[in-house]
């Protein structure tokens, strides 16, 4: 028995005029991939019901540059057969409307329909009326709320044990902290955008937002989070693993630089309004495309900014305007602190995380290869990094951890590789994937399971890979013809899944905190869509 989708044919939106309407013949003659990429696109819809469980392709206005799960507990409906799970997006409109964060909800069926794959078209792969029972739940997508927002959204996230606040980064550097709860679900006004907060220190765009997620947040409940009062942590709770990591690698490794570190004629110092961090509060880190990080208590800020009276009240008789300004009275927040380069020679930051299990330890990727951890603790912990992984000289578009194993991460390069390290070891990745055809746009470790991420590329794939698949049984796997319409290259041993649903670019990536393996992915075809690969996948 197959797990087959339960979808019908209006549900998908499938448009193939977005990504090809816009092509003539010279370019299709100059670009063939955009013939490959069509042809993929028919036969990844011919075989999707064979390809998952449970499949959602819904169509936005604009295209998503993010996209996130919002830490809720799922609730499940027995009677209509699904369970909901929150969804954070943010659009990409250039300048062409309103830009908006989106809070949607996902309703995934509990359980996928087992049906004969016979009782089915060869084509279409709907489930026939005949065979349908009445009441089946089918994935559904729907837009709960929506917040005006200045300008394009890169990046979104929200504090981990409150779904309410979220946190956004915008095209002139500043990150704004919103309450939806003191929003109307859809705006009439589309005059003014009114944040809670605006955290300022930076001057460009930037493309890396986190928290220290590898704390609990009983501190920054929803009660207290608009409050001045600095609700201190217990510094005790710092766990002799954390102790053992820091003596043992980082302490090393500094000692060893000379042979570990790649020399930087660059100096770069803290801002002189250095404070103590303490790594155990609530933290929220940024960089931008000038090398700088600044780290955030948001707890230090002042009260919430109450939305006025009048917002929600359209305002008529006015053109549109695209240029969205922000609430003049809106709280500000300094950084706790700022490092910052002072060579002329600006180093773009692409993705900065801290590390799942040790409150200090800070990773941030450049445009130089360079994948960099540094003691947050140290004054001065910019100037040198203390341990730098460098394989290749191309951009590191993004890196992630796994989330069970202290010292597993993986970073996805421009030209489509993507490397494995162990961070005991810094010579040479543990294992290279070289699948993508284009630049890696995101990789993200599985929430649920060690050894087991996805990546997305501007190839229009989004892969599953598990580390730990390398049996000898994989080598008898033989590369089939049409298999050129996903990679030219060869099947890496750790593949684990293709999803090939989006027609052009695949921007980012993220899991579900369920106990499930449901992936949300958005691209540049306007689409989100959240899928659940066929369990037949992961215990093959």
């Amino acid at each position: 028995m197959t797990d087959i989708l339960n979808d019908k044919n209006k549900s998908y939106n499938i448009s193939t005029s977005q990504s090809s309407g816009n092509t003539n013949e010279k370019e299709s003659n100059a670009n063939p991939s955009v013939d490959l990429i069509n042809e993929r696109y028919i036969i990844w819809r011919r075989n999707a019901m064979f390809l998952y469980s449970s499949l959602l392709k819904a169509k936005l206005d604009w295209p998503a540059l993010t996209v996130e799960f919002i830490n809720t507990e799922n609730t499940s409906k027995l009677k209509t057969n699904y369970y909901t799970n929150k969804i954070l997006l943010g659009t990409h409109t250039s300048n062409q409307d309103y830009e908006y964060v989106y809070i949607g909800e996902v309703k995934t069926p509990l359980q996928s329909t087992k049906k004969d794959v016979l009782q089915f078209e060869n084509y279409t792969g709907f489930i026939s009326s005949k065979k349908k029972r009445k009441g089946q739940a089918l994935p559904h997508f729907e837009v709960k709320a929506k917040l005006l927002h200045p300008g394009e959204v890169i990046r979104a996230s929200h504090l981990p044990n409150n779904p309410f606040f979220i946190v956004t980064q915008t095209s002139n550097g500043s990150i704004l902290l919103f309450d939806y709860t003191k929003h109307p679900s859809f705006p009439s006004d589309v005059s003014t955008c009114y944040p809670q907060m605006i955290l300022k220190g930076h001057t460009v765009e930037g493309n890396g937002l986190c928290w220290n997620i590898n704390k609990m947040y009983d501190d920054c409940s929803k009660s207290n989070i608009n409050t001045t009062n600095d609700t201190t942590s217990n510094t005790k709770n710092s766990t002799s693993d954390n102790k053992k990591f820091e003596k043992k690698y980082l302490t090393q490794e500094k000692a060893n630089s000379n042979n570990s570190y790649i020399e930087q004629d660059n100096e770069n110092n803290a801002t002189d309004n250095f404070q103590n961090v303490n790594p155990d509060k609530l933290l929220l880190a940024s960089c931008d495309a000038d090398g700088n990080i600044c780290l955030w208590d948001i707890n230090k800020g002042t009260k919430c900014n109450d939305v006025p009276r009048t917002y929600g009240i359209n305002k008529t008789g006015k053109a549109a305007d695209y240029n969205i300004k922000i609430y003049e009275n809106t709280p500000t927040l300094s950084p706790l602190c700022t490092w910052s380069n002072k060579n002329n020679l600006k180093t773009s930051l692409n993705d900065i995380f801290f590390h799942p299990q040790f409150n200090n330890v800070l990773g941030v990727c450049d445009d130089n290869g360079n994948i960099s951890f540094y003691d947050i603790r140290n004054k001065n912990f910019y100037t040198k990094p203390e341990l730098n992984f460098r394989y290749r000289p191309e951009q590191v578009n993004t890196f992630s951890f796994d989330n069970f194993s202290e010292y597993i991460f993986t970073c996805g390069y421009s030209d489509g590789l993507i490397a494995l390290w162990d961070i005991r070891y810094n010579q040479e990745p543990l294992l290279s994937l070289d699948y993508h055809t284009q630049s890696i746009n995101r990789v993200k470790f599985c929430l649920i399971q060690s050894g087991i991420f996805g990546s997305c590329s501007d190839d229009g794939l989004a892969c599953i890979w598990d580390i730990s698949r390398n049996s000898s049984s994989y080598e008898n796997f033989k590369k089939q013809e049409d298999d050129i319409y996903n990679s030219y290259k060869k099947v890496p041993k750790q593949l684990l899944f293709v999803h090939g649903g989006h027609i052009g670019s695949v921007y980012d990536i993220a899991w579900a905190n369920s106990n499930t393996f449901l992936v949300a992915t958005v691209g540049i075809d306007n689409s989100l869509q959240v899928w659940h690969m066929n369990e037949q996948f992961l215990f093959k």
